[in-house]
């Protein structure tokens, strides 16, 4: 499956500062997307570009839902 792909792609990218160090290249979202398609595929992975988009809006999901709600915890009272 090119979704497994995908998430053993991202771990290894999380334990190699080399690949950690090219990601950090992209200019845009949307370099980004292309640039992991490459590295995936350098490294023996295989998923597309629409996969990746995919799993970067969950992940933006799950972050705009869950840090508003605890900043607003965290604001003083006045």
């Amino acid at each position: 499956m090119s979704l497994e792909s995908l998430q053993q792609f991202y771990q290894r990218v999380l334990e190699d500062p080399a690949l950690q160090e090219r990601v950090r290249q992209a200019t845009s979202q949307e370099s980004l997307v292309r640039l992991m398609v490459r590295l995936g595929q350098e490294n023996g992975y295989d998923f597309t570009v629409e996969e990746v988009r995919q799993r970067m809006q969950e992940e933006w999901a799950k972050y705009q839902i869950r840090y508003p709600i605890e900043n607003l915890l965290n604001l003083p009272v006045l």
